[in-house]
């Protein structure tokens, strides 16, 4: 099993390597979200062709398949989204902040701090897809936990894409620039696209719990690092704190809740 995630590691390494030369092209790190996505796809292809073929094919291509169609909608919408990017270059607002902070060490830092970290973030996060396409040996057919994984992952992905769209519908009229996404999903969570994101991880867990062992238990890590990075520093952190003096955001702030959906409190 190890020597499959080498090489998906060593592939990922190369996709990103590829695309950190485009973006330093285009003087424009927007690149990088293409490639978180198409990564974890890459990933799991390659660990599963390495493993060779003496296995039950159910369980890589329920997968695999998950994977493609999550990595294709996310680095699909993390490219044309317009919201959350600088209004004159295009570029994310992050990756323009620290274009300007690092000056002529932005070759260098933007490789080893927006590029890199990426790759090792979709070898640890995508350990539940990993655990399965690298695997090497016979495992036994889909079972129950199969399948409450693909409910789960099925949950987080209506989440996430509903959200999405929401937004992306509600941010493309004019009149409503300023103003806060309080409906459809919204309504019940103030972030019911990082919600279905953490979920659907953790439905891909389940599946990787085709045997009881070592391996299979620790791709948990994956699951685990997505949340705490988007509750506590990449995801609800950031989005918060953009509104923190909009008064129409902390009053929908006091009666929504953070991330698991429920009912709006009433006034």
């Amino acid at each position: 099993m190890i020597i499959p995630i080498l090489w998906s590691l060593l592939a990922v390494f190369g996709l990103f390597f590829i695309f950190y030369f485009i973006g330093l092209y285009q003087k424009s790190f927007n690149t990088v979200d293409i490639a978180y996505g198409a990564g974890f796809i890459l990933a799991a292809i390659v660990s599963w062709i390495a493993s060779g073929s003496n296995f039950l094919l159910e369980r890589k291509i329920l997968i695999t398949g998950l994977v493609i169609l999550w990595g294709i909608r996310i680095a699909v919408f993390l490219t044309l989204r317009k919201f959350g990017k600088d209004e004159e270059t295009g570029e994310d607002r992050r990756f323009k902040i620290y274009r300007d902070e690092w000056g002529k060490s932005i070759w260098w830092r933007g490789f080893l701090q927006i590029y890199l970290s990426q790759v090792i973030l979709v070898i640890l996060i995508g350990l539940p897809v990993l655990v399965v396409t690298a695997n090497t040996s016979n495992a036994r057919p889909l079972w129950v936990l199969d399948y409450i994984g693909i409910g789960i992952w099925s949950i987080g992905f209506f989440f996430e894409f509903f959200a999405d769209l929401q937004m992306h519908l509600f941010k493309k009229k004019s009149e409503n620039k300023g103003k806060v996404m309080t409906k459809g999903l919204w309504k019940y969570t103030r972030h019911p696209n990082y919600f279905g994101e953490i979920t659907m991880w953790f439905g891909l867990f389940f599946i990787a719990l085709y045997e009881f062992k070592a391996w299979n238990f620790a791709s948990i890590i994956g699951p685990i690092i997505i949340a705490l990075l988007l509750i506590y520093v990449t995801g609800l952190p950031l989005a918060e704190k953009r509104f923190e003096d909009n008064k129409e955001y902390q009053n929908y702030k006091q009666k929504t809740k953070a991330l698991i959906p429920w009912f709006p409190k009433k006034k």
